[in-house]
This record gives structure tokens, C-alpha cells and sequence, in this order.
């Protein structure tokens, strides 16, 4: 959200357009990203050339998506971001030439979310009266299509920003409920990435359900916290996971890098 809904109302403001970015110019920001993320080898990966050339077809001149696309496959210890391949004839003065053009599964012109306008919707959703009930305004089935290509990824942002647009604490007790469930099934399927589509459903799902006491005011949103995971587990830590480490820190306001200790 660029301006609070304030500012757009007292402005009329339905629609906000930018102009189309050049490639070379994304060409340009992506190496430029890519230099940076080298100094973060903890935290971060090279994205193989072709998932780049992918982000690069399927943003659209959106230089902003682009750069989010690249930060999710740049993320360590994520699998490569779905892609489709297409066929595009050109016909010469001798022969037939055939040239493969790879984009982002799910991302097509017009419909492509960025990332931020997807944790908008969910964080703040909108809806509409319907006879004595009420329905959501958009569409739950495209909005995790869309970021089906990275759902532990978008999980994980919901998770860390979802406290600061909820009003109600018997909502946010539901909320974290839905989300302490997603963070179980994501981190038991974690190999197979069809699976993890139903804890991302469940997790846009919830939120957007129980959030009935929604908070709409402009807020930074954080990027998700990296825990380290210990591969020794005790008997103590048995049982726990990324969401008993969170509340952890949450409640007494430690370093959010901080893993238990047990004796």
C-alpha cells in the first residue's frame, strides 16, 4: 500500500500506474542485487540463470516485482521457482528458427501480484455484505495461485506481520492457531511442494476469515525472521517448532536469533 486509505479517498485515488521498466534496466538491478546478497552467503543464493531470464519475462517491466521475485529465489534453503516453457517460431530468409521462452508458472499479464499488494490483501481484507452474511471481496483461490511458487516464503511474511492488523485479541487467537498449524504441516512436507499448497490455502484462508476486527492503517511490512534450527534435538526440545521459537522471543523480548538451551 503506497498511501493510507485516508489519502486515497481525500484524492479520489482508484488506480496507481507506473511506467514499464526497459529489460536491461532489470538486468541491471538484478546484477546489482546480485552482487549484494554475496556478502549474506548465510542467508542467501545465487538464482541459476534461467530462474533470472524467468523473472525477468514474466515481470512485466514491473521493476519492483522483479526484485521481489528475485529475493524469494535468492532465499537459502528453497527449492528453484516453478517455471513454464513456451515455443516461439521466427521464420528467415533460409530456415525456420525456434527459440524457448521460459516465465513464472502462475504470473500472467495483469493478473501478477507483487508481493506486497498479495500480504495486503490477506492482511487487510476487504469485504462486502451479502443479505444477513458477508463475503470476501477477492478471489482466495487466485491469490494462492499466485504465490503458490513460494508458499513457505509468503507463510512466513503473513507470520511475521500479521499481529499489527488485528484489533481483536480473541482474533489474533485464532489467527495464530491457523498459522501454528501451517507451520507444522510446512516444516513435515517440506520435500514435496505440491503438499505444502494445502497449509498456504489454510493460511490465506484463516487469516482472511478470522480477521474481523481488521486494523486499516498504513504498516511497514518486516521480512521473515531466519531461526536457526538446531540438528541435535533433545528430548526437551522434542516437539517443538519455528512457532514455539517465535513466541519465545515474542514474550521475552530476546534476540530474535536466539535458539533454546537445554542442560
Amino acid at each position: 500500500m503506497l498511501f493510507p486509505d485516508d489519502i486515497m479517498a481525500k484524492y479520489s485515488i482508484a488506480h496507481i500506474s507506473f511506467n514499464s521498466s526497459a529489460s536491461t534496466l532489470m538486468k541491471s538491478a538484478i546484477k546489482r542485487a546480485a552482487e549484494l546478497i554475496k556478502e549474506r552467503t548465510d542467508l542467501f543464493k545465487q538464482p541459476s540463470p534461467s530462474t533470472v531470464d524467468a523473472i525477468i519475462a514474466s515481470s512485466m517491466g514491473d521493476i519492483r516485482n522483479t526484485m521481489n521475485q528475485f529475493y524469494l529465489a535468492s532465499l537459502k534453503d528453497t527449492g528453484e521457482i516453478p517455471t513454464i516453457q513456451s515455443l516461439k517460431e521466427s521464420k528467415g530468409v533460409k530456415r525456420k528458427k525456434v527459440d524457448k521462452d521460459s516465465k513464472l508458472k502462475g504470473m500472467s499479464k495483469d493478473e501478477t501480484l507483487g508481493l506486497f499488494h498479495g500480504l495486503g490483501r490477506v492482511l487487510c481484507p476487504k469485504r462486502e455484505k451479502v443479505g444477513n452474511s458477508w463475503r470476501l471481496c477477492h478471489d482466495v483461490g487466485k491469490l494462492v495461485d499466485e504465490f503458490a511458487i513460494q508458499p513457505s516464503m509468503f507463510v512466513s511474511f503473513l507470520f511475521e506481520n500479521y499481529l499489527n492488523y488485528f484489533g481483536e485479541l480473541t482474533d489474533v487467537f485464532r489467527a495464530s492457531e491457523i498459522l501454528s498449524i501451517c507451520a507444522v504441516l510446512l516444516d513435515k512436507w517440506s520435500g514435496d511442494h505440491e503438499a505444502l499448497i494445502p497449509a498456504l490455502w489454510t493460511a490465506v484462508l484463516g487469516l482472511m476469515v478470522f480477521n474481523e476486527h481488521k486494523v486499516s492503517k498504513w504498516n511497514q511490512i518486516r521480512g521473515p525472521v531466519k531461526l536457526n534450527k538446531s540438528t541435535q534435538r533433545s528430548e526437551a526440545a522434542s516437539g517443538l517448532c519455528p512457532t514455539d521459537y517465535y513466541y519465545y522471543n515474542v514474550v521475552t523480548k530476546s534476540s530474535k536469533f536466539h535458539k533454546f538451551q537445554f542442560d
